[in-house]
């Protein structure tokens, strides 16, 4: 179960690391947008498609590792909630993983503005 909860949270990890990346990006094709700067627009544009690619790869193996920890703990639901996964994790992944998804859902929080 230990290897479980620490691969849901390198893949946590990564997910507030590409929605930081993100933003970051949004804002310089944004910048770029209003500079009419084309060169910067494609460069940006390319980038962003990039990390959606990463974001969803990542959030398919999110989900299917909640399934796994899931079923591990005998829970009967299809497709887990993050937040019910943390409640019901370790003692030593459970302040990790809870930092981990107020992270994760700033940063996305931070990409809807």
């Amino acid at each position: 179960m230990e290897n479980l909860y620490n691969e849901l949270e390198r893949i946590l990890c990564s997910e507030v690391d590409i929605h930081v990346a993100v933003v970051e990006t949004a804002e310089a094709l944004n910048k770029s947008l209003r500079e009419n700067n084309i060169p910067e627009i494609i460069v940006f544009t390319q980038r962003h498609d990039e990390q959606i690619c990463q974001i969803e790869k990542l959030e398919e193996q999110r989900i299917e590792y909640g399934i796994l920890i899931a079923k591990k703990l005998g829970m009967k639901t299809k497709e887990p909630k993050l937040v019910n996964l943390i409640e019901n994790a370790p003692s030593s992944f459970k302040h990790r993983l809870g930092d981990l998804h107020r992270k994760l859902t700033k940063a996305i929080n931070d990409l809807s503005k």
